[in-house]
Formats: C-alpha cells, sequence, structure tokens
C-alpha cells in the first residue's frame, strides 16, 4: 500500500473513524428544503467567534477560501464566507456562487439509484451483468456493492495515465470503464471496502440505461426540481454554468487557476454542481423521506463496522453518529455532515484544492456540537535560500522495500515514497515542512554529524509516522 494513502487512512483514525459520515432517519416535508434558512443568534459558547477565529487562521495559512454553513432546522447558526470567488477581479462569494462539489456527486447518484429501486424498475441485488455483460466477472457485483464501494472494481486514480486522460477531449465514461476493466479486481466483490470512483461512473450508465434518459436530465426531472434546487445541476464540458466560481490550485508560494479536466472522465462520480443551501436542502429530503421512503436506507449506520453505506458515510464523533461526504474537483473542495436527531447542517465548500478536506470537516463538526477546536499557528515559510538542503536530502526507511527519498532540484526540496509522484517541500519553523494538499507536515530530528536522521510526521501534533535514515551507501 502506497504509503500516502496509508497516511489518509491513519488521519480518519485520527479524525475518529471516517471523513464522509452518517446516521439516524427521520422524516419531515419538501416545504422545509424549499426554505431559505433564517439567520439567528449563535450558541452561548460563541460559535461566531470561535469558528471565525479558526477559519482565519486556515485562510491566513492559504488553507481556506470558500463558504461555510451550520444550520439547525430552518435556522442558520453561522454563516461565513472568505476569499474571493475570482482573484483576479477580487470578485466575493454571494448567494449565487456554485461550486463543483467532486465526491459530493455520489449521494445525489445514489439517491437517483433507490428513486429506480423505488419504482420497480431496479434492484439492490442486481448484478451488473444485467447492465454490462461484457464487464469482467460481473455475474458477481451487485448494485448495492457498487453503491457501497465494496465491489473491489479498481478506483480510475489508480490507472497510472489517469491524469493525461483527464486532459483528453475525447474521453468518454464509456473509456474510463473499459479501461478499468482491463484490469484485475482488488479483492473479491463483497469482501471488504475500497473506495471505487469507476463504481459510480457505472451506476450513472446504469441510470440511463434503466431511465432512458441522460443522466444530467435525469437528476435534473426526479432531484433538481422536485426539491427546488436552482442552483444546482450536472456540469458539461460544452456548457457554461452561470456564477460557477473559478478554481484554484494553491500553494504557500503562490496561486494559479486549476487545469481543466474533461468533466465526461469522473461522470457521475463527481460531475455535479451546487451551493451549501441545496446541499442542506438535498440532504434533509433524502434522510427526511421526500425523494423515496426511508426504509430503503434503513442498512445504513446498522452494522457499528460501517462506514458506507448506500452513498453516504458513516462517522462517529463523541458517541454520536454524522452523515456526510467530501469532495474534491480541480481547484474544488467541499464537505458536508449532517445530525439527523438534531436535524443539524454542516457544510463548507471551496474553490481552492490545497484545503485539508478531512481536517475542516472534523473541526466544524466540533465547533457545530458546541466544542472549541484549536487554533492553527500562523505559519511563517522560508525561502529555499535560507534552508541547508544538504541537512535534510536522504533516503528514510517506512519499511523494508519502501523508502522515502528527500531530494533537492532546482534549489527546491522534495519528498517521494517509493514508486510514488513527488511533493514539493515548503519550510517554515525550526526544521519543518509543509505539502501542497497534503493533510500532515513533515519534522526533521536528531541533527547529527552531516545531517537529520529522523523524518517524522505529524497531524496537528500527533505523530503517525517515524522514518530513520538510510546510510549513505546502503543504496
Amino acid at each position: 500500500m502506497p504509503l500516502f494513502f496509508m497516511i489518509v487512512l491513519i488521519l480518519r483514525s485520527l479524525l475518529k473513524n471516517n471523513w464522509i459520515f452518517l446516521g439516524i432517519l427521520i422524516g419531515f416535508g419538501l416545504q422545509a428544503c424549499q426554505q431559505v434558512a433564517e439567520e439567528v443568534a449563535p450558541p452561548s459558547f460563541s460559535l461566531e467567534r470561535e469558528a471565525t477565529n479558526y477559519l482565519s487562521a486556515m485562510a491566513g495559512n492559504h488553507r481556506f477560501n470558500g463558504q461555510v454553513l451550520i444550520a439547525k432546522g430552518d435556522n442558520v447558526l453561522y454563516r461565513k464566507a472568505l476569499g474571493y470567488a475570482d482573484r483576479s477581479n477580487e470578485k466575493a462569494f454571494d448567494d449565487s456562487s456554485r461550486f463543483l462539489i467532486g465526491s459530493i456527486t455520489k449521494p445525489f447518484t445514489a439517491a437517483a439509484v433507490l428513486i429506480l429501486v423505488e419504482s420497480g424498475e431496479l434492484a439492490l441485488e442486481d448484478r451488473l451483468n444485467k447492465y454490462f455483460p461484457e464487464f469482467p466477472r460481473a455475474h458477481e457485483v451487485t448494485i448495492r456493492h457498487l453503491l457501497n464501494h465494496t465491489s473491489g472494481i479498481k478506483d480510475y486514480h489508480e490507472l497510472p495515465n489517469w491524469k493525461e486522460e483527464s486532459q483528453r477531449a475525447l474521453l468518454t465514461s464509456m473509456d474510463v470503464v473499459k479501461a478499468v476493466a482491463r484490469e484485475s479486481y482488488r479483492y473479491e466483490p463483497g469482501e471488504k471496502f475500497h473506495y471505487s470512483n469507476t463504481g459510480y461512473i457505472l451506476l450513472g450508465l446504469i441510470i440511463e440505461q434503466v431511465s432512458g434518459q441522460t443522466f444530467d436530465h435525469y437528476l435534473d426531472m426526479q432531484i433538481f426540481q422536485p426539491l427546488g434546487l436552482s442552483h444546482t445541476g450536472v456540469i458539461k464540458n460544452s456548457v457554461s454554468i452561470p456564477n460557477l466560481v473559478k478554481g484554484y490550485r494553491t500553494n504557500p508560494l503562490g496561486s494559479q487557476e486549476a487545469e481543466w479536466i474533461n468533466y465526461d472522465q469522473p461522470f457521475s462520480s463527481g460531475n455535479v454542481y451546487s451551493n451549501l443551501e441545496d446541499l442542506r436542502c438535498f440532504t434533509r429530503a433524502v434522510f427526511q423521506g421526500t425523494l423515496f421512503a426511508t426504509h430503503h436506507l434503513e442498512s445504513i449506520g446498522a452494522e457499528s463496522s460501517s462506514i458506507y453505506e448506500l452513498g453516504w458515510g458513516i462517522r462517529s464523533l463523541d458517541s454520536l453518529q454524522l452523515i456526510g461526504h467530501v469532495g474534491a474537483m480541480n481547484g474544488f473542495v467541499g464537505g458536508i455532515s449532517y445530525w439527523p436527531e438534531e436535524d443539524l447542517f454542516i457544510g463548507y465548500l471551496t474553490n481552492d484544492d490545497n484545503t485539508p478536506r478531512f481536517e475542516i470537516s472534523h473541526s466544524l463538526s466540533q465547533l457545530a456540537l458546541g466544542y472549541k477546536v484549536p487554533i492553527p499557528e500562523r505559519k511563517t515559510y522560508r525561502n529555499q535560500t535560507d534552508v541547508d538542503i544538504g541537512l535534510y536530502t536522504g533516503r528514510y526507511l517506512v519499511k523494508p522495500g519502501d523508502t522515502l527519498r528527500v531530494y533537492e532540484d532546482g534549489g527546491q526540496l522534495y519528498l517521494q515514497e517509493t514508486g510514488q509522484e513527488s511533493h514539493i517541500m515548503f519550510g517554515y519553523g525550526a526544521n519543518r515542512f509543509d505539502f501542497e494538499r497534503l493533510e500532515f507536515n513533515a519534522v526533521f530530528r536528531d541533527s547529527i554529524g552531516e545531517g537529520f536522521q529522523t523524518l517524522v510526521f505529524e497531524n496537528k501534533g500527533n505523530t503517525f509516522l517515524q522514518a530513520n535514515r538510510v546510510p549513505k551507501g546502503a543504496f
């Protein structure tokens, strides 16, 4: 398992079990979903002050640029926007701002599947070979497996050329499916959980087969229009979306507009745009029985070991179960969390992919429940010319056959795990380094002789990996 994927798993554990969330089902009607929430006074511990201090610190470290909404029922507890929708023109966010939501698309895709299930046009135990008879081992995979990421089908992000393919104008969603079909399964269908965007692309194509409509048209007719989600839709390569904010790629040294991708690659795994008010309405509608009967969701959270069911993740926070999802897409990051018992919604959307999605989701959930969170330290980043690069360069052993290589290229330090992509290292403080889009920092310790002997990874003060320098000549 690549180290940086392993680190994500460790961070999920540090952030109390998962990053995408679930809970208990209750019922309300469509009318509440269509209402715009009213502002109310913050709670006594001052959610306004604590959340603003936290988000301002994150923004000061180039880690947040977007909007936040925390609402209980129809009452807004906290609403905030920081940064710009368009940095070059210093255009602020407003109520009409729309964001790409990446994998938060998956709850919409799952809802569309469950609408078809309720109408009798589809069954959760239908086999994949009913719709894709040529896909390898399709007779072993069910619709439920695809929804729950337990199919064993590889995520297309595991293909070595997926980034290059994302830039290809003529790429189609079927091209993605065919490319993954040539790969072996990660494990036996139904055996365990492993996140797979490919499974949700297959679900979108199945929705089209069963309904006889395009994916975007089916969602518009069955979900967006009935719920009055006026700022939500499916993004397409050929259509310009009004008020879609610009996405950015940022690091401590600067920011640039995110690169274009072909939206037919993620397709129904990540091609929806929305805003926070619409996401709040949609989430409530799902768990309050507006779109389909809640008995279809009875399996969600039934097992204490469950971390993902039917398009939603499950997370424990202080003995509570929260539901939700996070998402990212070429310059955009977002997260939604929901506590059904209290009808409490927590959401954020940013147009900057340097946002630490898991950390912010967790911290906002804690704040919404009345807990203070540590305010991130303000980081002053060093120029590489101020760093004695030779003290850091070398190889650090993770385990036999897997090392972290710290090397210099063009006066810049990089970190690379065996067989994985390189990550630029941004120095701050005493022997500390940040990374673009990664949710941990590196600390070098034990300086003797020619350099540091130990490389440690930390998250919010927690050490979760230590690698010792490999003596020169060992490789």
